[in-house]
């Protein structure tokens, strides 16, 4: 009934009807080597599951298909058998691996892993320190999603003038001048600098971070910044609006050029 869906030449029909066993077996055994593939590159085996397969398709169905049509001469038989073959031959072994498998050295090594991914470092307990959250996974995120990374290219000055808060951890942006190469980087009024070259410096003050910025102007320079939450840093009125706060960089307030 099938190949009537298909053709109306009786002759087409006659050859789907003889093929119709063999797509039924090799969709099956497709299907079970198809989860067993999937099984293993779960182990962490992906490269063994696909060597496996590729061995079967070249050393097996191709070398067996050409045999059954230029020496056997079965033709349209032949090549749908030689798939069925391989593909029971591709399960097979995938079956015989994964039955094999020594589970509980598959769990120890996955969970050696992921050992330590959901727990807090001590960068991590710092930078929710420097932003003053509660220690959430709902901070985590926060924090990690302003973060930013900036260049300064060699030869350039920043351009920011950085300030510290008065009892409040940390070195904000106070000011991005319009000729900084930060300005259309993303960098912002109230930014927290978090690290300058790779060296962390949450814990040094605005006179300390700019003697760096200086230090590194022959070189690219790298700087690292976050966005603190709403009410946690600076916006652009506070610095004129609450001076009484800031404490600020005073050669970069007097000497543009120190910048």
């Amino acid at each position: 009934v099938i190949p009537q869906y298909y053709t109306s030449d009786e002759t087409l029909q006659a050859m789907l009807r003889e093929l119709v066993p063999f797509v039924g077996v090799g969709n099956l055994t497709m299907t079970f080597g198809m989860q067993c593939w999937s099984i293993l590159g779960a182990q962490g085996n992906y490269k063994l599951a696909t060597w496996i397969s590729f061995v079967s398709s070249w050393g097996i169905t191709m070398p067996l298909a050409a045999l059954y049509v230029y020496v056997f001469r079965i033709d349209l038989q032949g090549l749908t058998s030689a798939v069925v073959v391989g593909y029971v031959s591709t399960g097979a072994a995938l079956s015989y691996v994964l039955l094999s498998t020594n589970w509980t050295k598959v769990t120890n090594k996955i969970q050696e892993a992921t050992k330590g991914d959901d727990g807090d470092t001590e960068d991590d307990n710092a930078l929710y320190a420097s932003l003053h959250q509660h220690h959430s996974s709902v901070a985590k995120q926060t924090a990690r999603h302003n973060i930013r990374l900036l260049s300064i290219p060699p030869g350039h000055r920043s351009g920011i003038l950085l300030g510290n808060i008065y009892q409040r951890p940390g070195t904000y942006v106070l000011m991005v001048r319009h000729w900084s190469p930060l300005y259309g980087q993303g960098i912002q009024t109230g930014d927290a600098v978090l690290a300058v070259n790779g060296s962390d410096v949450r814990g040094e003050d605005a006179n300390h971070i700019s003697r760096r910025f200086r230090s590194a102007r022959m070189a690219n320079c790298q700087v690292v910044v976050t966005t603190p939450p709403e009410g946690h840093g600076t916006n652009d009125n506070s610095a004129e609006d609450n001076n009484d706060e800031f404490v600020m960089v005073q050669a970069l307030a007097e000497d543009e050029s120190t910048i």
